[in-house]
């Protein structure tokens, strides 16, 4: 077959790839089999590595070419590797390298270094005194020293310091013509003279790279050594053409107080805090371009002198912008001390901060969305604020802090502050505040009463502070406006004064305490103002024990010296009850300890408080002065008096330490009073010490209750003045009732007496109680009435005696005595005086009346009485006159009057009952002319004895009465006198108009009933005349009817009277003649008919019957009563 030349050429080159396969192959399998020594390159290789030393020796014990199965390559690899310095002195080793050289150098037979990976050696980095670096023995001189004298500010000082780094580092050889070293596993020692740093590094690594011109130095690893970190690492970048130099330095786990570096810094210090610092600066040829610092602790303690802080975790970043001129300190997290939360806080113009610090002031900015500060236990809490920016300027040669602008949230308060705080002069006398403070802000939003304490040291006016603390509970406060003027001296007296301080606000929704004992003001609001020594409130609504206040003021005028006097004033409406119950549970205790009946008031008031009191915590009842002022509108006082309320009214009302007091208008039960009722609550045990004042027209009924009956007496209203005294308000020992009747009209039946409207009339009441005993004293005049006496009660209402001092009825009764009651059935009267008129009495006992001795009375009554002049009936009276009643109930069970009539007339009268409804009767008397004018009413009468004895009877039935006269004169008797004219007897006529007709005997049985008396055998004899009557006298003598038998000569004449047989043909009937004249009178006592038969005269009695008046009939009597039993 014939080859072409194609075909020659590619078996040709097929050949060549099967022999450079080959040798790989063969070159593969050597490597695989172990590695392949290099011994005839190793001197070029200690040479490259002399080169980039600057010509210091540098032995390596063995190089090889081997195989990297983990990474597909091949490497030179360098074992034992030696480093001498100039002297020959040993100054690193290392066990083995990994060395790269330049591939297409070596191809001209120049072997130069292109990569060095060095691996476990160990080696020293060193800064000495003059700046010097020394690497592995290898100097980096400075190019120029710069001492910190030749620099104008601390910022140049350290801009031509790293300048000279990044000169020396860019002059090196070492980093000339290298590509990349590496170190891994070292122990590294580092040494920095002027910062006192000796530490070493375990397990280091170090990375130096060439990117085009920029070199690239990282390094890493664990340090140990004095105040060492527990782990360092940094990263370079240098390009050394611009002369720029950017590092960033990493200390992990340092004791911040142990770094040698921050000695100065931290002397006087000490702790345990522990934390990551990186510490990152950019330099150019014009100098420092960019300069931070980041600091991130762990929590620790900071001790300073005695004292310790407490650091807890913090991440801070301080950033410097040269071409800003500013700085910038970020604290992301911080917590360091009494400050928590994140800040930044920004410094203008920095290098004249650095530079020339007391030439001007600095201008700083704050600003934080969050910012906690604890300063207890000078302040009561943590402060959280936030959303902080301020803005002020530093002057440091000055000493202060001029705040331009302050805004920041508290709370829901939006705050806004300017002012300067300045440091007091260093000559300062001893306890002057190291600092003052002209501050003024305002707030938008609301606050509460937590939120401003939070922000009051408690050390800064205590006293109102104090005060704020424990009497405002809650509030909404707003629109506050807060100045604030501290010297270092403002507290020398130990003191605010008001210049001070003053704090403005308006205030809604509070809850505000001024007694510990009594409930807060509710729901107020208003505005007030707190200075550094007084506080005052202005109220302009609010609540306080469910009373709506509508305005109230407050006024502490100083809080030192303590115990000053404060003030409040408040005005209020609602239920009085309450104030007074609130009242009474307080430290005044009006119910429980002085028995003040507030369940018994009641109204709605309008009134104003007012308090004084010392500026203490702990104030005593004696030290509080207080009063509620004001008015009652429909207000009730139940039970005020006897059981008696006060209703209706519109009262004033006065509490105070002392008394409580209303007075106004109201109705007392029915009766319409002006009143003033006073309780000196305080008093206890003093008989005044409750008063009541009253005045205004009342009813009968009210009288009643004091024990008066006026209720029978009285018709209409008087006017009534009454004063009540007693130990409580319940409890009125004393009263004293005045009352005027002039518009009163007053009946009293019993004596027949009467005071019309308009006439004058007062009577004086008086009640004490004292004991067990009710003492009621009445005093009452009016025109021809005198009553003053004393009524004894006892706790009961029961009567237990009466003391009449003067009892004066004109014509009816002059007398003084008393009323006992020894049992409650039992009354005892015993009276004396000049004079009773015992007609009333008698008519009602005696006379036509026919009550036979009944009263309205209850129990048993017994009267004994001494009177001077006693009137009997029909104006004939009686001296040196005893009376004496006893009754049963209403019955009377025995009376007796005695006494003497016309000088030497004795007379007595008895009336005994007999249990049955009867009463015995029995009168004597010496002259029978006074008794009879007595009982029938004219004088008609004279001389004789006189004889009465009879049976009263009640219900109705009529009486029976005997009189018996003897040896008594008939004269005056107008009836009589005509009887005898018309008979022709003009000469006895005669003589009943003289000396009288002497009869020896007369008898008249009487018979008593409602209408009058009735006369049935009556007869009367005597020497000159005899006669005989019958009939009646009704109707108070209106209704006449008397008839019967005139004998003249009665001796001679019935004479024959005594003869069987003839007297009775003659003389027919006891008491007639055998010459008899019958006469008849009709009609009544002033218009009598008077009638007389002449011829009965001359007729024997037994025909004198034919010849009496035809017309005459007899009259009509009573029935007999019944005998008992019947």
């Amino acid at each position: 077959m014939r080859q072409t030349t194609g075909i020659i050429i590619l078996e040709g080159l097929t050949g060549l790839v099967l022999l450079i396969g080959l040798i790989f192959g063969l070159i593969a399998w050597r490597l695989v089999s172990g590695p392949t020594d290099l011994e005839f390159v190793r001197g070029d290789i200690e040479a490259a590595i002399e080169s980039t030393r600057g010509g210091k020796q540098v032995d390596i014990e063995r190089v090889s070419l081997r195989w990297q199965q983990d990474t597909n390559e091949f490497e030179i690899f360098a074992q034992g590797l030696t480093f001498y310095d100039a002297e020959h002195a040993l100054v690193a080793r290392a066990d083995s390298a990994i060395i790269e050289i330049n591939a297409i150098r070596l191809i001209y037979g120049d072997v130069s270094l292109s990569e060095l990976h060095v691996r476990s050696g160990e080696f020293t980095f060193r800064r000495d005194m003059n700046g010097a670096i020394w690497i592995a023995g290898e100097e980096v001189p400075a190019v120029r020293p710069v001492q910190v004298y030749e620099a104008v500010s601390p910022i140049q000082y350290a801009e031509q310091t790293l300048l000279n780094v990044v000169e020396n580092v860019s002059a090196s050889a070492a980093v000339a013509d290298i590509d990349e070293i590496t170190l891994s596993e070292f122990r590294v020692v580092l040494i920095d003279e002027p910062l006192g740093i000796d530490w070493w590094l375990e397990g280091a690594d170090l990375s130096l790279s060439r990117e085009d011109s920029v070199i690239s130095v990282s390094s890493s690893g664990q340090a140990f050594g004095n105040g060492a970190p527990e782990r360092v690492d940094f990263d370079l970048e240098f390009n050394p053409g611009l002369r720029e130099f950017r590092t960033d330095t990493n200390l992990y786990g340092a004791n911040l107080f142990n770094l040698p570096f921050l000695a100065g810094a931290t002397e006087g210090y000490s702790g345990n805090v522990f934390a990551d610092l990186s510490v990152a600066f950019e330099v150019r040829q014009t100098g420092i371009e960019v300069l931070s610092a980041n600091i991130v602790t762990d929590s620790g303690e900071v001790g300073v002198g005695d004292n310790s802080l407490s650091i807890g975790e913090n991440d801070i970043v301080f950033s410097y912008n040269l071409d800003e001129n500013s700085a910038e300190i970020d604290a992301r997290i911080l917590d360091v001390a009494s400050i928590s939360g994140e800040a930044v806080l920004q410094i203008e113009d920095f290098n004249d901060f650095i530079e020339a610090p007391l030439q001007v002031p600095h201008r700083i900015t704050l600003q934080s969305s969050d910012l906690r500060m604890d300063f207890q236990p000078h302040f009561p809490g943590v402060w959280r604020i936030q959303n902080v920016d301020a803005v002020a300027d530093l002057d440091i040669n000055r000493r202060q802090l001029d705040v331009e602008r302050l805004t920041a949230s508290v709370g829901n308060a939006g705050v806004r502050a300017q002012g300067r705080l300045y440091l007091a002069d260093e000559d300062a006398p001893e306890g002057d505040l190291p600092f003052g403070v002209a501050l003024t802000a305002s707030t938008s939003g609301i606050l509460s009463p937590e939120d401003v304490l939070l922000f009051w040291p408690f050390s800064l006016g205590d006293d109102a502070r104090n005060w704020v603390e424990e009497n405002v509970l809650a509030g909404d406060l707003s629109e506050a406006v807060f100045r604030m003027d501290l010297r270092p001296d403002s507290l020398r007296d130990e003191k605010l004064e008001d210049e001070d301080l003053q704090l403005d606000f308006a205030f809604d929704n509070a809850q505000t305490s001024f007694l510990e004992d009594l409930p807060p003001v509710i729901d107020g609001r208003g505005t007030a103002r707190l200075n550094g020594n007084s506080f005052s409130l202005d109220l302009e609504r609010g609540s306080f024990s469910n009373w709506s206040l509508l305005s109230g003021h407050v006024s502490i005028p100083q809080f030192k010296p303590k115990g000053e006097l404060f003030f409040i004033e408040a005005e209020g409406t609602g239920d009085v009850h309450d104030i007074l119950q609130t009242l009474s549970d307080s430290r005044l205790q009006l119910e429980n300890q002085y028995g003040l009946k507030i369940d018994d008031i009641s109204g709605t008031g309008r009134a104003t408080f007012t308090l004084q009191r010392p500026a203490l915590s702990e104030v005593s009842y004696e030290d509080t002065v207080f009063s509620v002022q004001g008015r009652i509108y429909d207000g009730a006082f139940n039970n005020l008096f006897r059981e008696m309320s006060l209703t209706g009214g519109q009262a004033d009302i006065l509490v105070n330490n002392n008394l409580l007091q209303i007075s106004g208008y109201g109705r007392f039960e029915d009766a319409p009073i002006e009143f003033t009722w006073s309780d000196r609550f305080r008093d206890e045990g003093s008989p005044d010490r409750s008063r009541l004042l009253a005045s205004g027209f009342v009813s009968p009924d009210f009288i009643n209750r004091f024990g008066v009956a006026a209720r029978t007496y009285m018709s209409g209203s008087a006017y009534a003045e009454i004063e009540a005294l007693g130990p409580s308000a319940d409890d009125f020992e004393h009263v004293d009732i005045s009352l005027d009747f002039q518009e009163t009209r007053l009946d009293v039946a019993e004596f027949d007496w009467t005071k019309r409207e308009g006439e004058n009339a007062r009577a004086e009441i008086a009640l004490n109680s004292t004991g067990e005993e009710q003492v009621t004293s009445v005093r009452f005049e009016a025109d021809g009435v005198r009553f003053g006496g004393d009524v004894s009660l006892t706790t009961e209402g029961r009567l237990d005696r009466m003391n009449v001092r003067e009892f004066y009825l004109r014509d009816e009764l002059d007398l003084r005595g008393e009323l006992r009651r020894p049992d409650p059935d039992t009354l005892e009267l015993e009276l004396s005086g000049p004079f009773l008129n015992a007609a009333p009495l008698l008519d009602g006992l005696i006379g036509a009346s026919g009550q036979g001795g009944t009263l309205p009375l209850f129990g048993n009554v017994s009267l004994s009485a001494d009177i001077d002049r006693l009137r009997l009936r029909n104006d004939i009276e009686a001296t040196d006159a005893s009376l004496d009643i006893a009754f049963i109930g209403p019955v009377m069970q025995s009376l007796d009057v005695s006494g003497v009539m016309d000088l030497d007339n004795q007379f007595s009268l008895s009336v005994t009952a007999n249990g049955n409804g009867e009463s015995a009767l029995s009168a004597n008397a010496s002259n029978a002319g006074s008794v009879m004018s007595a009982f029938l009413g004219q004088e008609f009468m004279s001389g004789g004895a006189f004889t009465m004895n009879g049976t009263l009877r009640s219900s109705g039935q009529p009486s029976d009465v005997r009189i018996v006269l003897t040896n008594t004169r008939l004269n005056n008797a107008p009836l009589l006198t005509q009887v005898l004219s018309l008979a022709s007897l003009r000469g006895l006529a005669d003589v009943m108009s003289g000396d009288g007709i002497l009869f020896s005997q007369v008898t008249l049985p009487l018979i008593l009933d409602e209408r009058g008396y009735y006369i049935e055998g009556a007869q009367a004899s005597g020497p000159a005349l005899g006669l005989t009557a019958n009939g009646y006298i009704l109707d108070d003598g209106e209704d006449l009817l008397v008839n019967g038998v005139l004998v003249p000569s009665f001796g001679v004449n019935s004479a024959l009277g005594g003869i069987p047989i003839i007297g009775d043909l003659f003389v027919s009937r006891d008491g007639e003649g055998v010459f008899a004249i019958t006469y008849d009178i009709r009609g009544s006592l002033e218009s009598a008919r008077v009638a007389v038969n002449p011829l009965s005269g001359i007729v024997p009695g037994v025909l004198r019957r034919i010849f009496e008046n035809p017309d005459t009939d007899a009259p009509e009597l009573p029935p007999p009563a019944e005998a008992e039993g019947d």
